[in-house]
């Protein structure tokens, strides 16, 4: 895996990525073609408090992206997030919602129980381009 090529901050003040009211997005509309280029190997969201959600498509087409961690306290990921991205997905168990995945995940971490993701995923509609597995802490998930 890489590193990301800019830090948080840098990726923020060059207007890469955008935070309002705590849900954080690449900037520019997801019309099927790549964006977020400089977005290269593994991000990390700030475990600070600044980032609660990610919004709906909001690293949709961000196909440089290999990983991405999303910390504790992020309670929110919206629908189709990761549309059209090949990551790996590191998730926190803070999370509550998670929208209708269209995705390219190749593998999700959750940092929860099996029953804990079931109960979170109810009714969460996922399509994967791969054969998705769910890594929990108590045992793996296969979608």
């Amino acid at each position: 895996e890489g590193n990301y090529t800019s830090s948080w901050d840098t990726l923020v003040q060059s207007g890469v990525v955008v935070v309002e009211n705590g849900v954080v997005t690449v900037v520019g509309e997801f019309n099927g073609e790549e964006r977020g280029e400089n977005l290269v190997g593994h991000l990390v969201l700030p475990s600070d408090g600044s980032v609660t959600a990610v919004a709906d498509y909001g690293f949709a087409g961000c196909w440089n992206l290999k990983k991405l961690t999303i910390p504790e306290g992020v309670i929110s990921v919206g629908k189709d997030a990761f549309y059209e991205t090949y990551i790996v997905a590191l998730l926190p168990h803070s999370l509550t919602v998670i929208g209708d995945q269209d995705m390219y995940w190749e593998e999700i971490y959750y940092n929860g129980t099996i029953e804990e993701w079931s109960t979170l995923t109810e009714g969460v509609y996922f399509v994967s381009g791969y054969d998705l597995v769910i890594h929990c802490n108590d045992g793996d998930i296969e979608i």
